[in-house]
């Protein structure tokens, strides 16, 4: 089982506020799990949140 976070922690590590992870969970962005009346986060949903992407940038032109 993976390392569980709270909300608290979570926008810590993220350094937002806690409401802004509390979003994060509702609107799906955070996986968690409700026990009780509060809301656990999986460690590595995190870790993968703060990965950067290696999408290529869309839009625009290339500078030459």
């Amino acid at each position: 089982m993976p390392k569980m976070l709270t909300v608290e922690e979570v926008a810590a590590a993220l350094h937002v506020s806690n409401q802004t992870a509390q979003r994060y969970v509702r609107t799906g962005k955070l996986p968690a799990t409700k026990i009780g009346r509060r809301y656990l986060i999986p460690e590595n949903a995190v870790e993968e949140l703060l990965e950067p992407t290696q999408e290529p940038p869309t839009g625009g032109e290339a500078l030459s």
